[in-house]
């Protein structure tokens, strides 16, 4: 028996590496580090450093009331593209890329846990003299939203929260793929330009919808500096922070679509079940992305959470 171990110790230690000199080879000849510059690869918005985070943002619009549009993970502020036009016309409208994501900063040594998101979040809004705020945040973006709701429930004023992953369980890495070398490598095959591709065409209950330059827009900021040691450094880090869902926080509205693939129906109406005041919109062949598949929708929402507040 302890020869047999052996033997396969020595199997298991030949293939990590074996997998270490692909890796390595891989990253450095294969397929190097993005090394984009942000300010480059951009086609709008504008750039503000705050506490030594360099945020990329859309501010669009003016009037009484301001949109805080918080995207999904791995995505950007691109994905309001289409919401955009309509919702300034109810106000002013700000949509930040997270740090880590778009075309923000993205550093290796950087805090990406939520609570740590949460004060960068409210930074940045105090920057830019924005107290009051209406979320509309998208996937991961409803965590963020929910806990800077709990944070500071005095400046949200209401919600909408479009398949949200708030339920979803998150995972670290296992032990191999902590090896630096070894999970960059499965991180950029992960994220290679087809895989975005698919990724994002599963987003959508009609494929069709996408143009070959939505793709190239959802493709981009993964060509920044930075993105491979970001990305690395959020699957790393586990959150600590929790919000409780059943204290009176703001009007909320949980948007989901009947063909989504990422989001459960039953997570995304446990999560409108469990807040204070919270209701629940279930639509017929929409996918992950509403924002896009269907903008009118989420205005349509937007409108009843506005009335609720009597914004």
């Amino acid at each position: 028996m302890g020869t047999l171990i052996k033997f396969f110790l020595k199997i298991l230690g030949a293939l990590i590496i074996a997998a270490f000199i692909f890796a390595f080879a891989f990253n450095r000849w294969i397929q190097p580090d993005a090394t984009g510059k942000a300010e480059e690869l951009v086609s709008s918005g504008k750039f503000i450093t705050v506490a030594s985070e360099t945020y990329h943002y859309l501010d669009e619009g003016s009037g009484n009331t301001t949109f805080l549009l918080l995207h999904a993970y791995g995505s950007s502020a691109d994905t309001w593209r289409f919401l955009i036009p309509d919702l300034i016309k109810k106000g002013r409208v700000i949509a930040p890329d997270l740090v880590g994501f778009g075309y923000s900063s993205k550093e290796k040594d950087t805090n990406y846990r939520l609570e740590a998101r949460v004060e960068r979040m409210k930074t940045f809004l105090t920057s830019l003299n924005v107290k009051h705020v209406v979320i509309i945040a998208h996937g991961y973006g409803a965590e963020v939203a929910l806990a800077l709701a709990e944070s500071y429930k005095d400046d949200v004023d209401g919600m909408v929260l479009i398949s949200p992953t708030v339920l979803k369980e998150s995972s670290t890495p296992g032990i191999f793929l902590r090896i630096p070398e070894i999970s960059r490598a499965v991180l950029k095959l992960a994220y290679s330009e087809k895989r975005l591709e698919s990724i994002y065409k599963k987003g959508y209950a009609d494929p069709a919808l996408i143009s070959p330059a939505d793709v190239v827009l959802y493709q981009t900021p993964y060509k920044v500096q930075g993105t491979e040691d970001a990305l690395l450094e959020i699957s790393y880090q586990r959150d600590t922070k929790t919000v409780d869902y059943t204290v009176p926080i703001a009007p909320t509205v949980v948007m989901w679509g009947d063909k989504d693939r990422f989001v459960t129906r039953a997570d995304a109406d446990r999560l409108a079940a469990d807040m204070y005041d919270a209701r629940f919109v279930g639509l017929s062949n929409v996918g992950y992305f509403i924002q896009e598949e269907a903008p009118d929708l989420v205005l349509q929402e937007v409108d009843s959470v506005l009335e609720q507040i009597k914004i």
